[in-house]
């Protein structure tokens, strides 16, 4: 049934290269790098590169009070350079109150507070994980203004083609380079979370930052995880029109028609192989074409499968509200309720992490 659906939308296949169909890891790692091009090109613009360094400096230390005294929350500070000009952005770094190296979660977040309503973080540190979390806003304005924040710094003579959802990527990260000098954080199984749109970031984030062993898109909908081929949710381009800033110049005129878009959401969901990835909807979500979030997952089999790795294992049928689907190197569950990022879903989501450490 899945594979008659997928079939059904007449998708472009990643695994072709000008014709001859990959059929090794090898040969995919060369195609993947033409796949990331054509991404970044079409759709996302250019991943920005480092800064020339990064430093950190400590605004708080929580010990006593946060999570009754069962995690640690540090208020940082990331100062971002470009020549001797600094950039800074605040990030939130927590951990449970115990020795160990922890995996850890990097969290594009819609507020800086900890905890919110999108994290949980008291429930997260119980389970023995620990998050790094940064309001999106906070590298650059939700807005077309290309010149807000690290813009500026980043691109001080010229426009860019990079949409600011990369950007929002680059900083999660920036966010990991400082992760990994610390000795309470297992550099084996460092996760990059985000919900929304800001899902389609931390997809983003994975796909272009290896380093990232787990990759959770929350309900990201257009652009995401969801095909744009037969998407029941409108019309792809009055979405970019509404928010054109987050996506490259060329994106505008490619968007007007979605049966000639050169790829479609498999082939970014593809560059995160073959590592974890990790998607999760809701049954009563209107807003979100789960179905086409669903077919994402499984149309990234063949990739796994490259690697001997299995993928989304599913029993050929379209999910129903309380299944998850944990066995392969895609995971998947359908909660009930609306649009939203829970308890729930950050609870299955770790499971998932714990069945499949590195």
């Amino acid at each position: 049934m899945i594979t008659n659906e997928i079939k059904k939308r007449e998708l472009p296949c990643p695994l072709n290269d000008n014709g001859k169909i990959v059929k090794s890891k090898d040969e995919w790692l060369t195609q993947r790098q033409e796949v990331k091009e054509l991404l970044s090109d079409s759709c996302y613009g250019t991943f920005p590169a480092k800064p020339d360094r990064i430093d950190t400096k400590n605004i708080k230390l929580d010990i006593d009070d946060f999570c009754a005294a069962s995690g640690v929350l540090e208020r940082k500070m990331m100062l971002a350079y470009f020549g001797d000009i600094a950039f800074p952005f605040a990030f939130n770094f927590s951990y449970p109150n115990k020795p160990g190296k922890f995996p850890l979660v990097i969290y594009i977040d819609y507020s800086s507070e900890m905890p919110n309503q999108y994290l949980p973080i008291e429930d997260i540190i119980d389970r023995d994980i620990a998050v790094a979390s940064f309001k999106y806003t906070d590298i650059t304005a939700d807005n077309g203004d290309m010149t807000d924040g690290v813009l500026s710094r980043m691109f001080p003579k010229e426009s860019t083609n990079t949409g600011k959802l990369m950007v929002w990527a680059w900083a999660a990260s920036l966010i990991l380079d400082y992760a990994l000098t610390r000795d309470n954080i297992d550099a084996d199984n460092v996760a990059v979370a985000g919900h929304g749109f800001l899902g389609t970031a931390a997809l983003l984030a994975g796909a272009y930052d290896d380093r990232f062993a787990f990759v959770y898109p929350n309900s990201s909908s257009w652009t995401g995880m969801a095909l744009s081929r037969g998407n029941k949710n409108g019309n792809l381009s009055e979405h970019v029109g509404r928010c054109g800033y987050m996506y490259s110049r060329s994106f505008f005129e490619l968007c007007n028609n979605v049966d000639t878009l050169p790829y479609d959401q498999h082939y970014l969901a593809a560059l995160v192989a073959p590592r974890n990835l990790y998607v999760a909807n809701a049954a009563e979500d209107d807003g979100t074409d789960t179905v086409s979030e669903f077919l994402t997952c499984a149309a990234v089999n063949g990739v796994y499968e490259l690697f001997g790795k299995s993928g989304l294992v599913h029993k050929d049928a379209f999910p129903c509200e309380g299944d998850v689907m944990h066995s392969g190197n895609v995971g998947y569950h359908m909660r009930r309720g609306t649009n939203y990022m829970n308890r729930y879903d950050w609870d299955k989501f770790i499971d998932f992490i714990k069945s499949h450490l590195n």
